[in-house]
């Protein structure tokens, strides 16, 4: 829940600027602790995840040139755990599936009884889980012991400094590979 962590910082990108305005105003108004800035492109929206002052992506599905999954894609390449939440006027099965299997936080859609709660509270769930994440991955790289994680299929889902050197290869390169052939 969003009064739950300190300041957030999100990056609305829709490509109607007055639809942008609103929601932003809304949701600062509703919500002291969050700051949202606006782009009204994926292109422009890249160009500010790039200056890394974001701490959480919402974003349209529909938008001239490149559509919200191009979007996601992008920034799951550079950083596959950042918060990125769809925020898109009209609910979509087939872009709602695909959202979630290229690991979407949260599918919404525009409109209901409270839209600014609900937006609040998955952008506040989304950062929250992300900035617990990170510590967590800052302590662990800080152990001196090789230690890795694994998910329910036993594919490493990291790898601290000293595993990817007792394993002799770069820690990035093995993430998502099962570790029963790692170590059979």
């Amino acid at each position: 829940m969003c009064d739950q962590i300190d300041s957030v910082t999100v990056l609305y990108v829709d490509d109607e600027p007055d639809s942008a305005e609103t929601i932003a105003a809304g949701l600062e108004r509703e919500y002291e602790r969050l700051r949202v800035r606006t782009a009204e492109s994926v292109e422009d929206g890249l160009e500010r995840f790039a200056e890394g002052d974001i701490d959480c992506i919402v974003s349209d599905y529909q938008m001239a040139g490149q559509n919200g999954l191009d979007f996601l894609q992008v920034v799951r390449d550079d950083d596959p755990d950042f918060p990125f939440l769809f925020y898109t006027q009209t609910g979509d099965e087939r872009v709602a599936s695909e959202a979630v299997a290229a690991d979407v936080d949260a599918y919404l859609t525009k409109g209901g009884d409270d839209p600014y709660e609900r937006l609040a509270s998955r952008i506040g769930d989304a950062v929250a889980a992300f900035r617990t994440d990170r510590r967590l991955e800052e302590h662990l790289d800080r152990m001196t012991d090789a230690f890795c994680a694994i998910d329910e299929r036993w594919r490493l889902t990291y790898l601290n400094e000293r595993a990817a050197e007792m394993i002799e290869r770069d820690a990035a390169d093995l993430l998502g590979e099962s570790i029963w052939e790692l170590f059979p």
